[in-house]
């Protein structure tokens, strides 16, 4: 599936199918390549990738040199943050994704997640913003016998 909409792309870019003559081509095929696509569906290892005869053309479903997806790296650098090793990371990426990932990947990956709650903590908030606090602690309480009972605290600050 993820060919044909590749083709379709290059079908639209360049004016005219495969083998069709119109007024409105602008170029032609320039044959195929093969390269890897990990997906948050599994990994594709050899994608056709069409190509036009006049120098390269951008692909809108993935960047050039893009080998995973965005959201593949985002479950890396989550699963990271929870505390997971990286050891762990590579046998959990196999079973999810079918390739593993490298100490250098999930190193890349939350250096961009860092970046992203760098943007977070110095974006400035508007004045009108209000904090709501909670917290609560679970303790042994004696009504009819001891059960335990979670009692909650919540604080308001404008």
């Amino acid at each position: 599936m993820v060919e044909e909409l590749l083709e379709e792309e290059l079908t639209q870019r360049l004016g005219a199918g495969r083998y069709e003559r119109s007024e409105e081509r602008e170029g032609y095929c320039g044959g195929h390549y093969k390269r890897g696509l990990t997906t948050r569906f599994g990994h594709i290892p050899d994608l056709s990738v069409p190509r036009p005869a006049q120098g390269p053309s951008p692909i809108t479903l993935f960047d050039r040199y893009e080998r995973r997806r965005w959201d593949v790296d985002a479950v890396i650098g989550k699963l990271f943050l929870l505390g997971v090793s990286t050891r762990k990371i590579k046998g959990v990426a196999k079973d999810i994704f079918g390739i593993p990932v490298s100490a250098q990947t999930v190193s890349k990956t939350t250096a961009f997640l860092e970046e992203e709650l760098k943007y977070c903590q110095e974006r400035e908030l508007a004045d009108d913003v209000e904090f709501l606090f909670l917290d609560g602690i679970c303790e042994k309480v004696r009504e009819i016998g001891v059960e335990k009972k979670v009692m909650l605290l919540s604080l308001r600050h404008t």
